[in-house]
């Protein structure tokens, strides 16, 4: 006499009550992906989601989203804080990815971004011209 298979004994195990299989647990929607807003007037930021992304808690005025990778400068750090404006305005946003694509970091001071923009009309960072 041959012993069962394990696929035999584990039917054999189910249908005396023995091997109960568990069902998967159904799980609750996720938690909502939150994205870095900034207030240049505040010079604050906050993560958001896009949904509840529009006014500063603060000062009421519009918020904008500056993209995954934003580290939002010192508040006293007006220089920096004109820096990311600068680069906001001219359509640049602070994501971590390139497409695979090579890319000239951003400007140390708000006095190089004029010329960075003009150099960089193709950067990947940059979604609106």
């Amino acid at each position: 006499m041959t012993n069962p298979s394990k696929t035999e004994r584990m039917d054999l195990r189910r249908s005396i009550g023995n091997r109960v299989v568990p069902t998967p647990v159904a799980r609750g929607p996720a938690a909502a992906c939150l994205w870095p807003h900034a207030c240049f007037e505040c010079r604050k930021s906050w993560k958001l989601s896009n949904a509840a992304a529009g006014a500063c808690p603060e000062c009421a005025r519009p918020l904008h989203w500056m993209g995954r990778a934003f580290k939002a400068p010192r508040k006293a750090d007006k220089d920096q804080w004109t820096k990311v404006r600068l680069l906001w305005l001219a359509g640049f946003r602070f994501v971590s990815h390139t497409r695979g694509r090579e890319a000239e970091p951003f400007p140390d001071r708000p006095g190089e971004v004029e010329a960075f923009v003009r150099r960089n009309p193709e950067h990947p960072f940059r979604i609106e011209r």
